[in-house]
């Protein structure tokens, strides 16, 4: 069972939250992680995977119901968890 709180989750991401983060690509090229090796993460109530970072943002994507979602948050809020802390939904690599 995935312990995810959906109202905030919604809200974080279907609100504007992670679309409101958005680097510039111009001046900060984004780093892609290794695929299928990607750190497991947490923002706020929302756990994922860390698919990319810049300098000041971090690309989380995440396992939903029925599809994959990616934002991009602000490096500060992301958090990296060890994998018995992280309750997201695994991905289909």
């Amino acid at each position: 069972m995935t312990k995810v709180d959906l109202v905030a989750l919604d809200k974080l991401l279907d609100d504007g939250g992670g679309d409101r983060f958005h680097p510039d690509f111009s001046k900060d090229p984004v780093t892609h992680l290794t695929y299928g090796r990607y750190p497991l993460v947490r923002v706020g109530e929302v756990y994922g995977y860390a698919v990319g970072y810049t300098r000041e943002y971090m690309d989380v994507q995440r396992q939903d119901d029925d599809d994959v979602r990616i934002a991009w948050f602000p490096a500060a809020d992301v958090q990296r968890v060890d994998e018995d802390d992280w309750h997201g939904r695994r991905l289909m690599f």
